[in-house]
């Protein structure tokens, strides 16, 4: 029996709650808005990509959940503002952020090559939007002395330290670094903050990477022999481990790196 991620039992684990969901109209990102979705959460799909992230919101309404798109670039910082406070405003209210949202960009030469803007820009967009996020949100949270915030790093940081990532792993190894301040400085106030390490992913950009179907299966082949378990990662596999951290049940875990690559390493 082939062990797969399944839907989501909790409908009202959510209810009356708001999330915000960064990346929410594509991939892990999408996969996570949308469990929330399901377990009653009203969710803000927070994307770039305007039309895609107005085509999630209007199926998960048609579908009887509470969500509307929001686009926005999350390294620019007044729209980050911007997008809580306009959050805030609709709904009284911010519950959580799952800042799923991130760029990968391999760099396919030495780092005596690698340009310092190219540098600059992924730090602003996987690193410095997790700041500009999080600041954001902590004064809705701290008004009503509730939140949880979910973000997310990669295996890369302790397994691979690849050739043509150094860009990508410093941001990620960042990710923990700030979230593991921010647990201490909000924890007082009733907010957690924790992230989750995705191992490899079978998403719709994970397998455009390489320059066939025969390469990329070869790639998964090949990762999967250092797997536990031994089947390809799925969003929801991410998906459901935001969600417990992002649930009222998870209220003493903070602080924390949850590894979730089906036992590739263990963190």
């Amino acid at each position: 029996m082939t062990d797969t991620p399944s839907g989501s039992p909790l409908r009202d684990r959510f209810s009356g709650q708001v999330a915000i969901v960064t990346g929410a109209a594509q991939g892990i990102g999408f996969a996570t808005a949308k469990v929330l979705a399901e377990q009653g959460a009203t969710v803000v799909v927070a994307d770039i990509d305007a039309k895609r992230a107005e085509s999630v919101a209007a199926a998960f309404n048609e579908q009887g959940f509470s969500s509307h798109a929001h686009a926005i670039d999350i390294a620019d910082e007044a729209a980050v503002a911007a997008l809580a406070d306009e959050t805030a405003m609709r709904y009284e209210r911010i519950d959580i952020l799952a800042h799923l949202a991130a760029i990968y960009p391999f760099f396919p030469y030495s780092l005596d090559d690698l340009s310092l803007s190219d540098w600059r820009r992924v730090q602003e967009v996987n690193l410095d939007a997790t700041f500009l996020l999080a600041r954001a949100v902590l004064p809705h949270m701290r008004r009503r002395g509730y939140g949880r915030i979910v973000n997310t790093s990669s295996i890369s940081v302790d397994t691979v330290g690849a050739p043509g990532l150094a860009t990508y792993t410093a941001s990620k190894a960042g990710v923990i670094g700030f979230t593991r301040v921010l647990a201490h400085e909000a924890g007082m106030d009733g907010i957690t903050a924790n992230v989750v390490m995705p191992g490899l992913i079978e998403t719709d950009h994970v397998n455009s990477m390489l320059d066939s179907p025969a390469a990329t299966a070869a790639f998964f082949d090949q990762h999967l022999t250092r797997q536990c378990v031994k089947r390809r990662g799925q969003p929801q596999d991410i998906a459901h481990c935001v969600a417990y951290l992002a649930s009222p049940e998870a209220g003493f875990v903070t602080g924390q790196t949850i590894n979730v690559g089906g036992g590739y390493s263990f963190a």
